[in-house]
């Protein structure tokens, strides 16, 4: 009579190559590179040939899988992201919903200033905020109708809005401004049209002269609380923008 020592039930591949693509997507974003190897390698194997697996075989495959994670654990460097920094982590909401769907491209550095104050890198975080804050300039300088920037009166010369300095292009913001108000009829419609476009434009000027200058011409550095801080005024910015339908997203 033949004895039942040694042999093992057959393996369902089919329900562990699914773990496999997750391996293999977990070793490429994480930079694990022998575990998304040794999943890759798996994978194929089952597929080609599932006969092969009992349950003995792939607890051995498991382990060595293990083996491989602990390899490559030992490769790399974490940091703990814990407490109060936590809800900074990972964010692209950090400024807000409507900031975000406003101002998609600002979606990586909106992150990016997230994961700087959660790690503690507070300059920064603050450099990735005046990012931020140059694209809303940007939206509010084509909502006025500056598109290019004169860059010598006397020659006539102009560049594009995006290429000018902050300096020039906040210059040129008040005549435009007067520009869109002066067609309009005295009363609460255009106070409130002053109101919020001089108020933008103080803020952003503000901008450039307590952060942005300093923090591009390497003048100081910034603590985690100057970064959150700048973080809460750019957010409130943007979104004061966004709420006035000012934004980067292109008309359909």
């Amino acid at each position: 009579m033949r004895s039942s020592v040694g042999i093992h039930p057959q393996v369902d591949c089919a329900k562990f190559i699914p773990l496999c693509e997750k391996i293999i997507a977990f070793g490429s974003a994480s930079g694990f590179r022998h575990t998304g190897i040794k999943g890759r390698q798996l994978k194929d194997r089952m597929e080609i040939n599932p006969g092969l697996f009992d349950s003995s075989s792939m607890a051995a495959e498991l382990r060595s899988l293990e083996g491989d994670i602990a390899s490559d654990m030992m490769d790399c460097k974490f940091v703990q992201v814990v407490g109060d920094a936590a809800p900074f982590f990972e964010n692209p909401e950090l400024l807000g919903r409507v900031v975000l769907q406003g101002f998609p491209g600002c979606q990586e550095d909106i992150v990016s200033a997230g994961n700087c104050i959660a790690v503690g890198l507070g300059t920064s975080a603050v450099f990735h905020m005046m990012r931020v804050a140059e694209m809303g300039l940007r939206a509010f300088a084509r909502h006025l109708g500056l598109i290019r920037v004169i860059e010598d009166k006397k020659k006539g010369k102009t560049i594009p809005m995006e290429y000018a300095q902050w300096e020039k292009v906040l210059n040129q913001l008040g005549e435009k401004i007067e520009s869109k108000l002066l067609p309009m009829k005295r009363g609460p419609s255009k106070q409130k049209k002053q109101e919020f476009y001089y108020s933008t434009l103080n803020e952003v000027s503000s901008f450039k002269d307590a952060w942005r200058n300093h923090v591009m011409h390497v003048r100081r550095t910034y603590s985690l609380e100057d970064a959150a801080a700048v973080t809460a005024h750019v957010g409130r910015f943007m979104a004061g923008l966004a709420e006035h339908s000012i934004t980067s997203r292109k008309a359909k």
